[in-house]
């Protein structure tokens, strides 16, 4: 594997997955009832592009620590993800208020500040910006088992594949009695509190620690697996297989992707997500070991998180104006167009913005 090409095929999915965030968004809006193909592609892409970007976001955060050998700056992460999150959440916030200045809409608008603790630290402000402080969760999640784990732990294999079904079990007894992060709400651990001491919903301290605590249970067992792809052994035996295991991988991960969509879920929800999740991950590293450089696709994945925060406020252009030519019902066809003209128009603004240093620190965090 060249080193100008390691990560193409990674990078070929990361554009997948930020597509498939913008397909999810334009199937929003009051213009009809959605078509059968519009939402079975909404739950294909829901399945996978969420999952994916946190995978990749802690194999590339343990990849260097194994590459490396060496600590990593927690100041310098934080950083890089709570400088754009503060000012998108602003930039949210105002567009949201002239939106619902311009519609006369002064309900929706005062209710907007009916929860900042949501808006501060939950990614209230748009749909989309939660995954910022989940990753930031994430990130320190990571250094809080780096500083308990002994150093020697991050090599033992055994341990790390015990600590991660651990981790995957007890998420999915999370998620299976209904106590994971419900976005929209958010609100996390609900049936938990209300069937216990009700009262705890109404304190903003407890409620932000319940939410902190279900980011830190989703996250874990993707550290540990990062921990376990980033392992010098199992990465070159990943690394030395033949071109079928890029077949084979993908056609496994894809078959049970189309079959939990169409049919039911073979696993449990969060083993399910897990393993098309990783399975997917193997393949784009197996892929980028056979794949040439390519410019675009790493422009348009180093662009991938810009048009992750961005992409929303095209969509909310362009949804109305293709409902004019397409009205009556969510298609197919008119969700597509949307996704892709907000795909490339966002791709386009990010690739423009990134060239003033100031202005791509503050948006994109580098």
């Amino acid at each position: 594997m060249n080193n100008s090409s390691r990560f193409i095929g990674i990078d070929l999915l990361k554009i997948l997955s930020a597509y498939a965030v913008v397909y999810i968004h334009s199937q929003g809006g009051n213009y009809g009832d959605t078509g059968y193909w519009a939402a079975k592609i909404g739950i294909f892409f829901n399945l996978f592009a969420v999952p994916f970007f946190l995978a990749v976001s802690f194999y590339f955060l343990l990849k260097k620590i194994y590459s490396d050998n060496k600590g990593y700056s927690l100041t310098a992460r934080l950083k890089f993800l709570a400088l754009p999150y503060v000012v998108w959440t602003l930039i949210y916030l105002l567009f949201r208020i002239v939106k619902y200045l311009t519609h006369h809409e002064i309900s929706k608008m005062l209710a907007l500040f009916g929860d900042p603790i949501a808006i501060l630290f939950l990614g209230g402000a748009a749909v989309q910006l939660y995954f910022i402080p989940l990753l930031i969760s994430g990130i320190i999640c990571f250094d809080i088992v780096n500083k308990i784990i002994n150093k020697s732990l991050f090599y033992n294999l055994k341990i790390i594949f015990l600590l991660a079904i651990l981790s995957i079990g007890i998420y999915e007894v999370v998620l299976d009695t209904g106590n994971a992060f419900h976005l929209g709400k958010n609100l996390a651990f609900i049936n938990l509190v209300n069937s216990t001491i009700p009262e705890l919903n109404n304190n903003q301290i407890i409620r932000l620690l319940l939410v902190e605590l279900s980011w830190f249970l989703r996250c874990l067992p993707y550290i540990f697996l990062a921990m376990i792809l980033n392992h010098p052994i199992l990465n070159r035996m990943i690394l030395k297989l033949s071109n079928k295991y890029i077949v084979i991988i993908f056609g496994l991960a894809f078959f049970l992707h189309v079959y939990s969509v169409f049919f039911n879920l073979i696993f449990p929800p969060f083993i399910n997500e897990i393993i098309i999740t990783y399975l997917y991950v193997v393949f784009s590293i197996l892929l980028s070991n056979k794949m040439s450089d390519n410019y675009w696709l790493k422009n348009i994945s180093v662009c991938s998180f810009g048009i992750y925060l961005i992409h929303h406020l095209l969509v909310e252009f362009i949804r109305p104006v293709i409902y004019k030519f397409y009205p009556g019902s969510i298609t197919l066809i008119t969700v597509s167009t949307c996704a892709m003209i907000s795909f490339l128009l966002s791709w386009l603004f990010v690739f423009y913005l990134r060239k003033y240093t100031k202005v791509r620190v503050l948006l994109f965090g580098n």
